[in-house]
């Protein structure tokens, strides 16, 4: 299987937000949700400038997840509100969707992202939209 990437960029929110540095209260923060979908007969179907614009306007409304995180004065680590941006992976699969869906190891579904320069560069939400070939 390869997989390539079409494009790689920090998606921000529509409007400007208010910087604000509010508290963490802990908790487990790498996650990693897998969601298949199948083409619908819409012509439209993930289009990644609709997705990247949908998500561009909710990060209006939910700003955190645009947010990065921050070493704290008494060493604890908070949420600093600043509105950089969610990462938004395109990228393309040589391999048959039905193949995730039979096997449930997805580990190489997991976009790759640069954790070597601090906490304050790492995104706290990325995101991949991923097409798959429809044949092996």
């Amino acid at each position: 299987m390869t997989i390539s990437v079409k494009e790689s960029i920090m998606v921000q929110p529509m409007e400007g937000v208010v910087e604000l540095k509010p508290g963490f209260a802990g908790g487990e923060l790498p996650h990693s949700h897998h969601l298949f979908y199948n083409p619908n007969e819409t012509s439209n179907f993930f289009y990644p400038n609709i997705l990247k614009e949908a998500l561009s306007k909710n990060l209006v409304l939910f700003y955190a997840m645009a947010d990065r995180l921050r070493h704290e004065d008494d060493h604890r680590v908070g949420i600093y509100c600043d509105g950089q941006g969610v990462l938004f992976i395109e990228a393309h699969a040589t391999v048959a969707m039905d193949h995730f869906t039979h096997n449930p190891n997805h580990n190489n579904l997991i976009p790759a992202v640069d954790y070597s320069a601090g906490i304050e560069t790492y995104p706290l939400v990325v995101l991949q939209v991923r097409s798959f070939s429809f044949s092996l």
